[in-house]
């Protein structure tokens, strides 16, 4: 069995798609673009722009943020303006002509296509406040889908947050937490995932029983040392909670961890969370790197190789974060360079990457 532990499927982005209006959703999808590794481009003749266009470069919050009047354009692109100055970068594949979706029916066409049985939605402020909407996708599909719940981190200290997350998992059947820290920008990073404010969260999340999926996005300046203290906290966390189980999403983030002979090379401080009992970690690299490593990502399988020998097939699952993979690779090239070109993993060890872990973590039968 094949479980994509890391799938989206949404409504048109350019909607309020559960934030209050239109307006405040393209603010945080924004801030999501900020020091993206993927450059931008002048929609005049195309060029790559190295500048940032969207933030100061100095605070990672809402205040930092230029105005620029963020929108979503056609063929999968966001467009803005900066001076005078036309931006754009494709986000998502150009066959989305003319609205920047994802229905339920087409990820379920390319589950079909690439032999994948059964796959994890998740959320995210760029496509919406969306639990209620997934809540409906899994009802649909109750045999092929899950779903994980997501709140407003910048108020996660309130007990609105706390009620929303009881429902989403109670009433809509949703079986975890998104939790991702870049949404701490609303509060200019008032708090952080180990603050003792959210400990009424976590208790809540414990009464739930239910995993917390994380997105680790660096809160302030240098990037590098911000990203590697994101790790740390969730150290901090998960000793805090044994119970709770969590999964580090996304993979890394290569470039803050790249060497000097331009390697990645994961520091041992990372590494030494990763290990801890109820932390996984989820195999993404061909979305974090696609745009500068090709498949089949030899770079990438020295990673997963080092952290299967240093962690253990149980540790880890797979995840294609598809549709936004699909301008880097196809649905099965995002499987297939584990499933095929990770020769390393024993076949046993390589059920429970592709499926096992994801069955236990997410109440698959």
């Amino acid at each position: 069995m094949i479980i994509d532990a890391h799938a989206h499927s949404f409504p048109d982005v350019s909607e309020p798609c559960g934030f209050d209006n239109v307006e405040s959703h393209m603010r945080s999808i924004q801030i999501h673009f900020t020091g993206y590794p993927q450059r931008a481009r002048r929609a005049a003749d195309n060029a790559q722009v190295a500048e940032d266009t969207l933030y100061d470069g100095k605070n990672e919050g809402i205040s930092g943020l230029f105005d620029v009047n963020w929108r979503v354009g056609k063929y999968g692109r966001f467009e803005w303006t900066r001076g005078g100055v036309d931006y754009r970068m494709t986000w998502m594949p150009p066959l989305m002509r003319e609205k920047t979706e994802f229905p339920l029916d087409v990820l379920i066409a390319y589950m079909d296509l690439a032999d994948v049985d059964k796959a994890v939605l998740h959320n995210a402020y760029v496509y919406g406040m969306l639990n209620d909407y997934l809540g409906e996708c899994v009802r649909q599909y109750p045999d092929r889908l899950r779903a994980v719940a997501q709140i407003t981190e910048s108020r996660a200290d309130q007990e609105s947050e706390i009620l929303e997350l009881r429902r989403a998992v109670k009433e809509l059947g949703l079986v975890g937490l998104y939790f991702q820290t870049e949404a701490l920008f609303l509060n200019d990073y008032e708090f952080h995932l180990a603050s003792e404010r959210l400990n009424p969260l976590w208790e809540e999340v414990r009464a739930l029983r239910i995993p917390v999926l994380w997105n680790l996005r660096p809160d302030s300046q240098p990037r590098r040392e911000s990203y590697v203290n994101q790790f740390r906290r969730v150290g901090i966390w998960a000793r805090r909670y044994p119970d709770i189980q969590s999964v580090v999403t996304h993979g890394f983030n290569v470039r803050y961890i790249i060497d000097s002979g331009g390697r990645a090379t994961v520091p041992d401080e990372m590494v030494e969370v990763l290990k801890l009992p109820n932390v996984t970690f989820e195999l993404l690299f061909h979305i974090m790197q696609g745009g500068v490593w090709d498949y089949p990502y030899p770079e990438a399988q020295e990673v997963i190789k080092f952290l299967y020998r240093r962690l253990g097939a149980s540790k880890l699952v797979w995840g294609s974060d598809i549709p936004s993979s699909l301008p880097r690779c196809t649905y099965q090239q995002s499987l297939n360079y584990v499933r095929q070109h990770c020769t390393f993993i024993s076949p046993s060890d390589m059920d429970l990457i592709l499926g096992g872990n994801a069955a236990a973590l997410f109440r698959f039968q």
